[in-house]
């Protein structure tokens, strides 16, 4: 169901059937569950927003009723456990079903198609134990200098 028309508001918010949307961000080769996520429905969002930078983290559950708080200023976690566990739950059936299967794995990324010619690679695309924000060459332990597509097409 295209959100299109709840957006362009052509339908009203009454009227829309109510559904929970998923979000789930991270950097590394695979999500991992719990690990920045939000869950929203039309009235309430719940948020863990511990671990987007990479490292350990301890997760911190959030709950706001977006109708009537759109700012995100009240926490009502404590006070609606009932609630959290419910879209956690949600949360956790969802990345189930996202990450099971080939779909769930890292795209390949072919280099030198005439279809993708030039090929543009950013720091996202660096995948591995040793990738990182400075990416270097291998053995010569120097740093990649940034570098136009276009430059780097003219290799291939």
């Amino acid at each position: 169901m295209s959100l299109l028309p709840l957006m362009k508001g052509d339908v009203g918010n009454d009227t829309w059937p109510d559904r929970t949307l998923y979000f789930q961000w991270h950097r590394g080769d695979a999500p991992e569950m719990g690990r920045a996520f939000a869950a929203r429905s039309q009235q309430w969002k719940l948020v863990q927003a511990q671990g987007a930078e990479g490292t350990t983290f301890e997760p911190r559950l959030e709950l706001y009723d977006i109708s009537a708080d759109p700012f995100e200023l009240h926490d009502q976690a404590a006070e609606r456990t009932g609630l959290v566990e419910d879209l956690r739950k949600a949360y956790g059936q969802w990345f189930a079903d996202v990450t099971a299967g080939p779909h769930a794995q890292p795209p390949r990324i072919v280099i030198g198609k005439p279809a993708e010619n030039p090929t543009a690679l950013t720091r996202q695309d660096w995948r591995g134990p040793k990738a990182g924000w400075t990416p270097r060459f291998k053995g010569s332990g120097r740093r990649i200098p940034p570098r136009r597509p276009q430059a780097l097409a003219a290799k291939f």
